[in-house]
């Protein structure tokens, strides 16, 4: 049901049957599992980046099989104005079939979250922050 199918309709096992013209499991596995043809892999860079003064991170990301990533991230450590650095951020926004909202997201999720009445007051309380983050997420 969740299987990625390719722009016939066909799963990886299914085009591979077709292709093999045979539905015998034992000889699918082996040609699924079998090395492929790189060249019809997408050449995708890997992203890496590093920081953090209160909390060391790091971020690696990948499109996979995609040719343009379409997920988007932030990480803040500390968040800025957090004069104790005793308060980091980190968020990762799936593009599901595309990089507009992910984006958007990550660009203005911190402002949203310091624009809550939480942030302002310091109150970084378990009971607090939760309904924070959850209010930064709505706007």
């Amino acid at each position: 049901e969740f299987a990625p199918v390719d722009l016939a309709g066909l799963t990886p096992v299914a085009l591979s049957a077709v292709k093999r013209r045979t539905t015998k499991r034992a000889s699918l596995e082996q040609h699924l599992y079998a090395e492929g043809d790189a060249s019809i892999c997408p050449a995708t860079p890997l992203s890496t980046r590093c920081g953090g003064d209160g909390v060391v991170f790091g971020i690696g990301e990948t499109p996979g099989w995609r040719v343009f990533m379409e997920d988007a991230r932030c990480a803040y450590s500390p968040i800025p104005g957090d004069t104790a650095g005793t308060c980091s951020l980190f968020g990762v926004f799936d593009g599901h079939g595309g990089s507009l909202v992910g984006k958007y997201a990550a660009k203005h999720f911190l402002s949203h979250f310091c624009s809550t009445a939480a942030w302002g007051a310091r109150d970084l309380s378990a009971e607090m922050l939760g309904p924070a983050l959850q209010e930064a997420m709505l706007r």
